[in-house]
């Protein structure tokens, strides 16, 4: 997760990562392991990941997120 850079705040961000350090969280989705920092944890917990191939023009990653307040129109950033 970034942030500043997003048009509310903070941003999601997906990245493939080869390491993980002492304070990151790793999960275990399905055989997916899924690695979240320690700082982003206190933002994301209850958030939904989602993949849409529906829609043609919006489809891919959705994140439903309890912890949003505000969210921008393209769903990429949000403000808590």
């Amino acid at each position: 997760m970034g942030s500043g850079a997003a048009c509310t705040g903070l941003s999601y961000v997906l990245n493939i990562e080869n390491e993980k350090s002492d304070w990151d969280t790793e999960y275990d989705f399905d055989g997916v392991p899924v690695v979240i920092d320690k700082k982003s944890k206190l933002y994301l917990y209850g958030t939904t990941l989602d993949f849409d191939t529906n829609n043609l023009l919006e489809g891919g990653f959705t994140f439903l997120n309890p912890n949003a307040a505000k969210t921008c129109g393209c769903g990429t950033s949000f403000t808590t």
